[in-house]
């Protein structure tokens, strides 16, 4: 056998081992570390999807959650099924050159009385502030529940801020104009 040909059998070898080892390490490591991973698929038995696409704002003096406009949606379950709940768009952060501290507001997604997802929107100024209006990364925020009894669940969007720092600043979502940035909430009920 040429010296050439076993070379090749080797490193086909090698990579089959390898595929092997990541295909086993894969199948039996994931789910540890990942426990949310299911191997069977879940079964939809409805969904609804809304798109808001009108303006919110919220300012930095707002420290109490307000639920954030259009965000609601009614689900009815039958018993023992889960809902599995989606909220994304982008933010605008208007910020006033005054701004001696951070900014801090949170987003909340929650199935009312079972369970909420909460994600922070954070601003830091520099020493040298020029822009007063910036874009936050893509808010994406998603929630499962547990098993459920039947009934009727609200599942809503709440947010707040957590400081107040100098000037008007606010976090906004303009659903109209030059900064389309529609909201959409999406609610499924899975068995």
């Amino acid at each position: 056998m040429a010296k050439g040909s076993k070379l090749g059998l080797a490193i086909i070898g090698s990579v089959l081992i390898t595929l092997i080892l990541v295909a086993v390490g894969g199948y039996f490591v994931l789910p540890l570390v990942f426990p949310n991973i299911k191997a069977e698929n879940d079964i939809v038995l409805q969904s609804n999807l809304v798109e808001i696409n009108d303006d919110a704002y919220m300012n930095d003096t707002i420290k109490d959650f307000e639920l954030m406009n259009g965000t609601e949606i009614s689900i009815t379950i039958q018993n023992n099924s889960r809902i599995a709940a989606s909220f994304s768009s982008t933010f605008l952060l208007f910020i006033d050159q005054t701004i001696n501290a951070s900014l801090w507001f949170e987003i909340s997604l929650v199935i009312e009385g079972v369970s909420n997802s909460t994600f922070p929107i954070v601003f830091y100024p520099g020493s040298n502030l020029v822009d007063y209006e910036v874009f936050t990364p893509s808010v994406n925020i998603n929630l499962m529940s547990t098993e459920l009894n039947s009934g009727t669940y609200d599942i809503t969007v709440y947010w707040r801020s957590l400081q107040d720092p100098n000037g008007i600043n606010s976090l906004s979502n303009v659903g109209s104009g030059n900064f389309l940035c529609p909201r959409t909430l999406w609610v499924q009920e899975l068995l």
